[in-house]
């Protein structure tokens, strides 16, 4: 029997600031907030400015012993594109598992290097491949430089195609 391995999620890292309005404004919003220091910090997080893309964020605690990252705030808009509820729950829940590996290395990426990362992240349920666009912002917290990151995310509609197929939910 000829089994063939499906690549179900992959990545490329994209330039800052980012092109598209949304993600721009963000990254824009933070970069503000930071002033001189490495990462703005948590108490800066205010929902009345960021309400042109609540639906589309996520707040992460990141903790220093495994699992390491945990949703504070899952956004409504992201949850539509799911069947679980994330917020109060890890990284741990994220299937498949390809897709959790590339979401945790960059949350750990952007959380060492104290730095906004952006991201096109690729879906695929094997013969359907779509992508997203995704920045994570450092937010400083007491006694760690950048112990919250905020994940801005700009997607189409025709994502949910691909997330909600049992092709890409099921771990080969």
């Amino acid at each position: 029997m000829n089994v063939q391995t499906i690549r179900k999620c992959w990545a490329e890292e994209l330039a800052l600031p980012p092109s598209d309005g949304d993600l721009g404004r963000l990254f824009a919003l933070w970069t503000a907030q930071r002033g001189t220091a490495p990462a703005p910090n948590r108490s800066m997080i205010r929902a009345e400015e960021l309400a042109f893309m609540l639906g589309r964020l996520n707040v992460i605690e990141v903790r220093a012993a495994a699992p390491r990252f945990w949703f504070r705030i899952f956004g409504t808009e992201i949850g539509k594109y799911r069947t679980d509820e994330m917020t109060g729950r890890s990284t741990e829940a994220l299937v498949p598992r390809d897709y959790r590996a590339v979401i945790e290395s960059h949350f750990a990426e952007a959380h060492a290097r104290q730095q906004p990362t952006h991201h096109q992240i690729y879906l695929s349920n094997g013969p359907v491949v779509r992508k997203y666009r995704r920045i994570i912002l450092p937010y400083a917290m007491d006694g760690d430089d950048a112990g919250i990151l905020l994940t801005g995310s700009h997607f189409p509609e025709s994502t949910k195609e691909v997330v909600q197929s049992e092709d890409f939910l099921r771990d080969d």
